[in-house]
């Protein structure tokens, strides 16, 4: 019986010490890695602000950055932070020169977003079926096809320059706004604020607006009761367009024409329009041969490519993905205009902004992450 006993006391410490030893690997391994890690990462964003706060790619944009002596651990593990840091560093530090590139062409051909982007009577007759990514489907009713344009609104326009407008906190105290609203034609997302001091940072112009339904669902309470401070909010955006992606999902069409009721009924001189869903699938299948496979994309990734069909240049302003400014590397706010902290995890935006990157590189489209200033004050380089 004693034998017995002493044996399952030595089989019970040989079990504590091994499981004590395997933790122990563990917990050093990876403190030896997040070392490796902390080693290697260092010195190339060290060099990447240096790179940066060089000289700027941008004709009127100066960033004046100092280059933190002690690299946070926040930035060095945040994962896919510092490998988009370092490109950054990269290809903004080289001087920018507008190409043409074949994404153009293949997004003129196969997106054809001048007369596919916005639901028209043309493009989606009464009685038709819209699908959306989840199968779901509506038919096109009298009421609904009221509200469709006749004609796509762009289709023989184009726009000399464009600046389009992320809520990014990477906006706070960037005095962009003169920049942004410079440009011939605004986009701007998710009908943001645009007073109150953050019209020196963003600008106030706004020609085209996005307003996703699950804003107008949380911020102003699906219209059920807010509508007056709706109507007062949308006064922000003058004439422009306001683009309803409602077709994502089905059941957010009730809400979307509620908006489009009332700014009606208080007759806004706003112009609202929908989003196409065989657009967006048109543009799936493109970057989905560039290797992006995002199961959905953004509303903001989606205006970038109607913008490079529409206008001859395109300026990105305030899409940084991260809760890390890659310059200093001081915590990010998640939006310009709230408090809210940004995720400093692997953001799902991330990989549209690596591939929004790489256009930059090829002179497709111009992104600015730096803070503007005025032309004069632009060094030589």
């Amino acid at each position: 019986m004693n034998i017995r006993n002493l044996k399952r006391g030595f089989a019970g410490f040989t079990l504590t010490f091994t499981l004590g030893l395997f933790l122990f690997t563990i917990i050093y391994d990876g403190f030896n890695s997040k070392s490796t890690e902390f080693k290697r990462w260092v010195p190339l964003l060290k060099q990447a602000n240096v790179t940066l706060n060089h000289c700027d790619d941008s004709m009127t944009t100066m960033r004046k950055q100092e280059v933190p002596e002690i690299i946070p651990e926040d930035v060095v593990f945040c994962k896919g932070c510092k490998e988009i840091i370092a490109k950054v560093s990269t290809y903004l530090a080289e001087p920018w020169k507008k190409q043409n590139n074949k994404l153009i062409s293949e997004l003129r051909k196969k997106g054809r977003g001048a007369e596919l982007a916005i639901v028209t009577k043309g493009n989606t007759p009464l009685t038709s079926k819209i699908v959306d990514p989840e199968k779901k489907e509506m038919t096109v009713s009298p009421s609904l096809f009221s509200t469709f344009p006749k004609e796509p609104p762009f289709t023989n326009q184009k726009f000399d320059s464009c600046s389009i407008v992320g809520n990014g906190g990477i906006l706070n105290n960037s005095f962009c706004g003169k920049q942004i609203d410079s440009a011939q034609f605004v986009f701007r997302c998710n009908i943001p604020p645009l007073t109150n001091g953050f019209e020196m940072h963003v600008g106030n112009r706004t020609d085209f607006v996005t307003a996703n339904p699950s804003i107008l669902v949380q911020k102003f309470h699906s219209l059920q009761k807010d509508t007056h401070r709706f109507v007062k909010h949308m006064e922000y955006y003058g004439n422009s367009w306001v683009l309803l992606p409602s077709f994502n999902h089905i059941s957010q069409v009730e809400v979307c024409l509620r908006a489009i009721d009332i700014l009606n009924y208080t007759r806004s001189p706003l112009r609202p329009i929908f989003l196409n869903p065989v657009y967006v699938k048109n543009l799936q299948g493109i970057w989905r041969a560039h290797h992006l496979k995002e199961r959905r994309l953004s509303t903001g990734f989606i205006i970038v490519n109607l913008a490079l069909e529409l206008c001859n240049s395109v300026d990105l302003y305030g899409f940084w993905p991260f809760g890390i400014h890659p310059h200093n590397f001081k915590p990010l706010k998640n939006h310009y205009y709230d408090e809210r902290k940004a995720n400093k995890r692997y953001h799902a935006m991330s990989s549209e902004f690596e591939n929004l990157l790489k256009l930059h590189k090829k002179g497709v489209l111009r992104i600015h992450l730096g803070d503007c200033q005025p032309q004069q004050s632009k060094p030589e380089c």
